[in-house]
């Protein structure tokens, strides 16, 4: 699954677009998805990080990513159930980072 590294800013609220393409065999559909959000120790914090329901449309799931603490690396996992019944999980390295721009 593409992307494996995301960024984002804090305070950002950004879907997160994961092409499955590559992943599925020939004529297999993603059935359901599901997404959780762990920090560097191992704590569980999709409540604060994850909004909604990942959604599926065609080959791609979509995630909704908020909040993080600049600075900090945080591991999403994205489990697929597949129309054969397969179960599929990937894991994305979401880097939060407040990002400053110089004016001159």
């Amino acid at each position: 699954m593409n992307p494996h590294n995301w960024i984002k800013q804090p305070s950002e609220s950004r879907i997160l677009e994961i092409d499955c393409t590559n992943t599925l065999p020939t004529g297999v559909t993603i059935t359901a998805v599901t997404a959780t959000m762990y920090d560097l120790a191992n704590t569980d914090v999709s409540d604060a990080m994850i909004e909604g329901v990942p959604t599926i449309n065609g080959d791609s799931v979509y995630v909704q990513i908020k909040g993080g603490v600049s600075g900090q690396f945080y591991d999403c996992k994205v489990y697929l159930t597949l129309s054969n019944d397969e179960l599929a999980e990937d894991d994305l390295t979401v880097q939060v980072k407040n990002t400053t721009v110089i004016r001159r």
